[in-house]
């Protein structure tokens, strides 16, 4: 006697995933995004801190140079100063004492694109954009090649830099924010503690 054998036949011969397996795709894929955010959560936040550190030193480095040099032709309005500055040291005392005055006179610190080709008569670069070269969004200069950042620190109502300060903030010429700085001189007493001159 003879075996009967019955083939049994699969009429869904298309591949794919079925319901449970597409499931616990998504559930792995779920807990590596969780473990990546966990892991490198911190890490984010540690790069923001260090770029806020590293601006904050360009900004105090700049502002360090700036007080430290005595710039050609740099006139001042105020009533202690004859017409200019003598010395450094004056310029800088007269900033930070004027500064806590009152509102009138903050130093301001910004980033401008400058024109490598074209320098001021007190040493900075004019700004790359004016009313002869117009900010075109679409054609950016190169840093570096057409144009250098520069960081510009100046005080507000100085005698030469209204001028100057609003050919520096010309439509395109500014980079990142403008900060409003009010300086304090500190001194260590005898027991090495710092103290505010103008408390």
């Amino acid at each position: 006697m003879k075996k009967q054998v019955i083939q049994k036949k699969c009429f869904n011969k298309k591949p794919g995933f079925t319901l449970v397996e597409v499931a616990i795709a998504m559930g792995m894929v779920a807990v590596m995004i969780s473990s990546f955010m966990v892991v490198f959560g911190p890490a984010l936040q540690g790069i923001d801190k260090s770029l806020s550190a590293k601006e904050a030193d360009r900004l105090t480095n700049a502002l360090e140079l700036e007080l430290s040099v005595l710039r050609n032709g740099e006139t001042d309005n105020d009533p202690d100063t004859i017409d200019k500055f003598a010395t450094s040291f004056e310029k800088a005392f007269l900033w930070i004492k004027r500064s806590n005055q009152d509102d009138k006179n903050p130093v301001l610190i910004y980033q401008i694109r400058g024109d490598p080709g074209d320098v001021r008569p007190c040493g900075r670069l004019r700004p790359y954009y004016s009313a002869t070269r117009q900010y075109d969004p679409d054609d950016l200069p190169l840093p570096g090649r057409d144009c250098v950042v520069q960081t510009v620190v100046r005080r507000l109502n100085a005698t030469f830099q209204p001028i100057a300060m609003e050919q520096d903030l010309y439509e395109g010429n500014l980079l990142g924010k403008v900060y409003y700085v009010r300086l304090t001189q500190m001194y260590y007493d005898t027991d090495g503690n710092m103290i505010d001159t103008t408390s």
